[in-house]
């Protein structure tokens, strides 16, 4: 439970109003007043390669592919990229 409530509170000082299983994929859903950084998306992308996917729609979200992901390392997992995710936030 403590893991949960952490990964919202990082989602939300990402800049991120939710974030949801989805089949094979965790999305995670942009705030509508979040500036999105496309530097840091690229840097996001470069080091995820193709488990990273941006949909620049009217309500942008990033699409994390979990295929092959075993259920317990799951969160763990969503924790590392939100936690990077902050640390480039943070350094530009």
């Amino acid at each position: 439970m403590l893991t949960i409530a952490y990964i919202k509170s990082l989602a939300k000082a990402c800049g991120f109003s939710a974030v949801q299983e989805k089949n094979d994929a965790v999305i995670l859903q942009y705030s509508e007043n979040t500036i999105i950084n496309f530097e840091i998306l690229g840097k996001l992308m470069d080091k995820y390669r193709r488990k990273l996917l941006f949909s620049a729609s009217n309500k942008p979200y990033i699409t994390f592919k979990i295929t092959g992901v075993k259920r317990e390392d799951l969160l763990e997992i969503i924790k590392i990229l939100l936690q990077d995710i902050k640390k480039l936030q943070e350094g530009s």
